[in-house]
């Protein structure tokens, strides 16, 4: 390096730290971001399917003769159940993929705030180190 001093070296190594992890940062936006969009679309998909399909459930009763059935109402009813499982289980995971996602944030943002401070301790220590508060007298005192 042609040039260095404990603060240039300091605030060097910040920028660094803060390009690195704003790109970081950005890859891990970018990644939820996909996450909830096919979440947002799988739910859609299964909202669609349920609306043509759940018509069909009662149809199949009706051509059998059984359309004032318990059977048909029980039929109906396992189908809209299968439907709020599944949706329910869909919400799950993608709420347990949120709180993942926040988690690593919170690992990025704690990481680089303790790089922060180890670069702001090895430039208090360098400072510390260079800085000799006897230097003016010693040489009145026969020390070299």
């Amino acid at each position: 390096m042609a040039y260095g001093t404990p603060a240039y070296d300091y605030a060097s190594g910040a920028s660094s730290l803060a390009q690195n992890k704003t790109a970081q940062d950005a890859a891990a936006n970018y990644g939820r971001f996909m996450g909830q969009e096919r979440f947002r679309r799988d739910q859609n998909d299964r909202a669609d399917n349920f609306r043509r399909s759940f018509p069909s459930v009662g149809q199949h009763f009706t051509q059998r003769g059984l359309q004032h059935s318990g059977q048909r109402q029980q039929g109906q009813r396992e189908f809209v159940s299968d439907y709020q499982k599944d949706t329910g289980r869909a919400q799950f995971e993608q709420a347990g993929a949120e709180q993942g996602f926040q988690l690593q944030q919170n690992e990025r943002d704690a990481q680089y705030y303790l790089a922060l401070q180890q670069l702001f301790e090895r430039m208090s220590q360098s400072r510390a180190s260079q800085y000799d508060p006897f230097a003016a007298v010693k040489p009145l005192v026969g020390g070299a």
